[in-house]
């Protein structure tokens, strides 16, 4: 994926829900938790809060970060209630509903909502260090980013690198590159991946979704006057349980 912070187009289609992501955020939390405080064992406890507390202190630093990571999703989940209104009006955002954001941080917090995620996978993330800004609605650049980071988790090859680059254009806008290995697209499903309910073949064979995704990151990017664009890098292609990725 690519987004640059350079676009005009704006677009006014008929209302969509973005509690599509907001609902996937939750799933993700209560699975990370259940797995985490050994549900099947907790239920059966008649001393719930010391079984709790006995896991805690032999990893207090495991469960840190899943209290970190936890915070970050709760936190992204009030987001995309915030985002509701902006995405139903397909406007382009006015000054007064921008802020200068640091993109590094941005990225990093979006990521915190997937971690657990793309650890049980073995994808390992690097986001490049950048000490750039751009000037955007916070939260539905967050709520792009974040569904940017469940498109990966979902969709990459496992065992395998997401590399994450911010470089600033001669023309002082901001390029974000996500290089991955992904599902294989068709030139044809490379021109309509960011359309409502799209969904490449190999997308289905790796598993289910409603090819609402991209849809909504690419509206949330289109109302911050940004745009973003999917392309196949040559002679990456591979199989992995008859997946075609590339």
């Amino acid at each position: 994926f690519s987004i640059n912070t350079a676009n005009t187009e704006s677009y006014n289609d008929s209302e969509h829900i973005i509690l599509h992501n907001a609902k996937n955020i939750i799933q993700n939390i209560t699975n990370s938790l259940r797995d985490k405080l050994k549900y099947d064992e907790l239920v059966y406890q008649d001393d719930k809060v010391n079984f709790i507390r006995n896991l805690i202190e032999k990893n207090t630093y495991d469960y840190s970060r899943e209290l970190l990571c936890c915070e970050k999703a709760l936190e992204q989940v009030s987001f995309e209630y915030n985002c509701l209104d902006f995405i139903t009006s397909g406007e382009l955002l006015d000054s007064s509903d921008r802020t200068v954001v640091k993109i590094h941080s941005c990225l990093v917090q979006s990521f915190y909502i997937y971690e657990h995620e793309f650890k049980e996978k073995n994808i390992k993330v690097e986001i490049n260090k950048n000490y750039d800004s751009f000037f955007c609605n916070f939260f539905s650049i967050r709520s792009a980013f974040a569904l940017l980071f469940e498109n990966c988790v979902k969709y990459c090859q496992e065992n395998t690198d997401v590399t994450v680059s911010i470089d600033k254009q001669r023309d002082g806008s901001i390029k974000i590159d996500f290089d991955m290995i992904s599902v294989f697209n068709t030139d044809l499903e490379l021109d309509t991946i960011f359309l409502e309910h799209r969904r490449g073949e190999e997308a289905k064979k790796k598993t289910s979704g409603k090819g609402l995704g991209l849809f909504l990151v690419r509206r949330l990017l289109d109302i911050n006057g940004f745009s973003v664009t999917m392309k196949r890098m040559s002679n990456t292609d591979t199989y992995n349980n008859e997946i075609h990725f590339c």
